[in-house]
């Protein structure tokens, strides 16, 4: 997940990117049944967002665990939830 170089740092002291790889990281130890993404990649910029969708892609590849994705711009959406079809609300 790319956050074992700051294994050492206060979690008030990485980046907001940092620290949301940790939370994802700390959820996915009890191996939930359902993971809640709630606007994930709100505030990241190109690389981030394309780096955050890729694993959230490889966790889905690798897990029976259902996921909700909530986010307000289609473009955000990792591959994993456009290959279903999905019931989108406005």
């Amino acid at each position: 997940m790319g956050i074992w170089e700051d294994t050492d740092a206060l979690f008030s002291d990485v980046s907001s990117t940092i620290q949301r790889l940790v939370l994802l990281a700390r959820a996915l130890v009890k191996n939930p049944y359902l993971l809640i993404l709630d606007e994930p990649c709100q505030g990241f910029d190109d690389a981030q967002q394309k780096y955050f969708k890729a694993l959230i892609d490889k966790i889905a590849g690798h897990s029976e665990m259902a996921m909700i994705y909530v986010t307000h711009h289609r473009e955000e959406l990792p591959e994993c939830f456009k290959k279903k079809k999905l019931t989108l609300t406005y």
